[in-house]
C-alpha cells in the first residue's frame, strides 16, 4: 500500500491590513516636505470639499444654503483630486498632480459657463430666483468659481512646483526640501494681484448686472389730449 497524502491545508483568505501608525507618520513626514503651495491647497481642497458636503449633515443644512450662492455645486470638483493629490505625495509619480491641474482647470471653465449663464438671464428668471439660495447668484461667486481655482492652477504650475512635480524623489534626503525662493515670493504676489484685479472686474460685472436687472424698467405713459 501507497503512503497516505495528507490533505493539503486550505490557505486562510487574505486581509486587508489596517493602515498603521508607521504608514501615518510616513505620510505625515512626506507632507511636511512638500512646498507649501501643495500643502496649502490640500487644506483648501478638505475645507471646500467639507463645505460642498455639509448639505448631507444633519445639523449644518442651513450653513448650506448660506454658501450656495457663492459655490454653486462647483467646490465639488476638489474633492475628485484627493486621490492624485495623494498619489503625488505617497509615490515617486509626482506628475500626477498635472491631473489636478486638468481638473480644476475644468471647474475654471465650468464657473465661467456659470457667469456667461447669469450674465445673460432674463429680468423675470433674476426676479424669480434671486429669493432662492439654491439658484441665486452672489456677486462674490466668480471670486470663489473663476478666480481662486484659477489662482490655484498658476500657483500649482509655479518654478517650484515644477520642480518638486520634476523629481521623482520621496526619500527623507535633503533634495526633498522645496524652500521658497525669491523668485517664487515675486511669483505668487504676481499671481495674487492678478488675481485681485480680475476679482474686482468680475465682481463689478455682476454687481452691475444685477443692479440693472433690479431696477424696473419704466414705460412711458402717452399724453392724453385735452
Amino acid at each position: 500500500m501507497g503512503a497516505m497524502t495528507e490533505p493539503k491545508a486550505i490557505p486562510e483568505p487574505r486581509r486587508s491590513a489596517p493602515i498603521s501608525r508607521d504608514t501615518i507618520g510616513a505620510f505625515s513626514a512626506r507632507f511636511r516636505r512638500i512646498p507649501v503651495i501643495l500643502q496649502s491647497y490640500s487644506v483648501f481642497a478638505v475645507v471646500m470639499t467639507l463645505a460642498n458636503f455639509s448639505v448631507f449633515v444633519r445639523f449644518a443644512p442651513q450653513l448650506y444654503r448660506s454658501i450656495s450662492p457663492y459655490l454653486g455645486g462647483l467646490g465639488m470638483i476638489y474633492m475628485f483630486t484627493f486621490f492624485f493629490v495623494f498619489a503625488a505625495i505617497s509615490t515617486p509619480q509626482r506628475k500626477l498632480l498635472y491631473a489636478v491641474v486638468m481638473l480644476i482647470g475644468l471647474g475654471v471653465l465650468f464657473g465661467v459657463m456659470d457667469l456667461g449663464r447669469h450674465l445673460a438671464m432674463s429680468t423675470e428668471t433674476f426676479v424669480a430666483i434671486k429669493d432662492n439660495p439654491y439658484l441665486a447668484y452672489a456677486p462674490l461667486r466668480p471670486v470663489v468659481t473663476i478666480v481662486v481655482p484659477l489662482a490655484w492652477v498658476l500657483l500649482l504650475l509655479s518654478p517650484v512646483m515644477r520642480k518638486w512635480m520634476n523629481s521623482a524623489s520621496v526619500g527623507n534626503g535633503v533634495k526633498d526640501q522645496y524652500q521658497f525662493s525669491l523668485a517664487d515670493l515675486l511669483y505668487v504676489m504676481v499671481v495674487v494681484g492678478v488675481s485681485t484685479a480680475l476679482s474686482v472686474a468680475l465682481v463689478g460685472a455682476v454687481s452691475l448686472k444685477q443692479s440693472s436687472l433690479a431696477t424696473p424698467v419704466s414705460v412711458s405713459q402717452p399724453a392724453s389730449s385735452s
